[in-house]
Formats: structure tokens, C-alpha cells, sequence
């Protein structure tokens, strides 16, 4: 047992009789317990919060019941990752999986697959691999990448909304701001513009200065070559040599995180006015 606070892990169990696990998840309590880290344990018995959920705090893991009393967990699955979440999942079932779903569930990245409901081995081995991956510099960079991508779509889709663009003409504006003439720093500064004429100050405080630092952190990790002296480092040829290593990358995400939740507030307020 590690001293001090515990850090929360926390797993999303999507199963409509969750109360049956409970042994199970006692015993995965008991082996982060033993690795510093405590049980966030979040049950949801339709799946039908887990995507608010990975938008608002994240998870680590989720497991979901292939039967569900209403839909599936194979729906979650495929929703997780239409929408990038890299959330390791794992899809279980009681009455056995068909090799076809398997096949078609072998499809997506960091899925395990388990015919039946003995889940504490396979937890155990997916919590071991989570926290490795979060130390390892190559994921971290891919993450950062992967996530400012993200966060660019998020605003892509702010402006078609503020903009009040229609359906016959998204794909058009959609292209537009794909395009090399619009760049990521065009975007910032005229989101920046945008929440100052409306005077939603909560927003642009947050979204023009931690936008511009990922913007560095990611053209900077982009052209990055991992440091000879240090695997757990990577330094760049730009003036100064900047370094990243494991805690600097993991703040950044942290800003992403930040930005993400607040740029789906703006959306969810241009929703709410139309």
C-alpha cells in the first residue's frame, strides 16, 4: 500500500446489473489500492452517459456489457472511437460473442474482447498497461497531436454555428477552413475576437492564452527528436533548444482538457440559441 493520498483511477462500468460485480470490483479496488491509486468506479446501466462523461473528466477504462437492456455495448464502442476518445475499453459478455463480432470489434484501436464475465484478470493487465502508457514519451506526443486536431474541429464547428451556416453550404465552409489559407492562429485570434465583442470574458481569457500555448507545445513536439541523453525527454533544434519530458507533456494536456470543455460550452450555447 503506497503512503499518502491516493490518485483516482477511474473506470466507467456499463452494465445494467452492475450490483452483481460487485466482488469483481473489489478486487480491482484492491490492486490499484496496492499500485497508489484509488477506484473512481462510475456505473451506468444505458451507456447513455459515457460520452459526457469522457467530455467533462475523462476515464480511464471502460467496461461495457455487450447486453444491454437497451442497445448495446458494441454501440458505445463504436461511438468512443467515432469520436477519438483514446479511453481503453473492455467489451464483455455473459451469452457469448460471435466470431464475426469479434472480427468486427478487432477493428478498433485498444478494445480487448472477453467471452464471458471474468473480468479482474483482464482489468488488471489493461490497468498495467494504462499506466505505462502514460510515461511513455511517444504516446504522450501522439496524444498532444491527435488532441489539438481535435480541438481545431471543435472550433471548426463553433464558427459553422455562430456563423449560422446551413446544411447546403457546410461542406463548402468546411472545406474553407481545412484549407492552407486558414490557419490554426487565424482561427485563435478570431475566436478571441468573437467572444470579446460578446463579452463572454470566462471564455476569452481561457481560450486565447491556453490556445496559444498548446499551438507552441504542438508545432514544437511536431519537430521534435527524442534527447540521446535522456529517453524520456525530447528536445528540439528551434532557438533554445526547448525540452518536453513527461511532466511538461502532461500539463499540456491538462490545457487541452481545459480548452476542450470550454469550447464545448460555447457550442453548447450557440445550440441553445437557435
Amino acid at each position: 500500500m503506497t503512503n499518502g493520498p491516493l490518485k483516482p483511477f477511474t473506470i466507467i462500468l456499463v452494465d445494467d446489473h452492475h450490483e452483481q460485480m460487485t466482488r469483481k470490483t473489489d478486487q480491482i479496488e484492491e490492486y490499484l489500492n496496492e499500485k497508489g491509486f484509488a477506484l473512481e468506479l462510475i456505473p451506468d446501466k444505458t451507456g447513455k452517459q459515457v460520452i459526457d462523461l469522457l467530455k467533462k473528466k475523462g476515464a480511464d477504462i471502460i467496461l461495457a456489457d455487450r447486453n444491454l437492456s437497451r442497445g448495446s455495448g458494441a454501440d458505445i464502442v463504436k461511438e468512443v472511437r467515432r469520436r477519438k476518445f483514446p479511453t481503453d475499453i473492455l467489451y464483455y459478455s455473459a451469452g457469448g460473442i460471435e466470431d464475426e463480432e469479434i472480427v468486427s470489434m478487432n477493428h478498433y484501436v485498444s478494445v480487448e474482447i472477453l467471452d464471458g464475465i471474468e473480468i479482474v484478470p483482464i482489468v488488471k493487465k489493461m490497468i498495467d498497461k494504462n499506466l505505462l502508457k502514460w510515461d511513455d514519451v511517444f504516446f504522450l506526443r501522439g496524444i498532444i497531436i491527435s488532441h489539438t486536431i481535435d480541438l481545431e474541429n471543435k472550433i471548426d464547428e463553433f464558427f459553422s454555428k455562430y456563423f449560422k451556416v446551413s446544411k447546403d453550404t457546410r461542406d463548402n465552409f468546411d472545406m474553407l477552413l481545412e484549407g492552407t489559407t486558414i490557419s490554426f492562429e487565424g482561427k485563435r485570434v478570431t475566436l478571441v475576437k468573437i467572444t470579446t465583442e460578446e463579452g463572454w470574458k470566462d471564455f476569452k481569457d481561457i481560450l486565447e492564452n491556453e490556445i496559444r500555448v498548446i499551438q507552441g507545445d504542438r508545432n514544437v513536439l511536431a519537430h521534435s527528436k527524442q534527447d540521446p541523453d535522456n529517453k524520456n525527454k525530447f528536445i528540439s533544434r528551434r532557438s533554445g533548444n526547448p525540452t518536453f519530458d513527461i511532466k511538461k507533456m502532461k500539463s499540456t494536456l491538462k490545457k487541452i482538457d481545459l480548452v476542450s470543455e470550454k469550447l464545448d460550452d460555447l457550442i453548447e450555447k450557440m445550440n441553445q440559441s437557435t
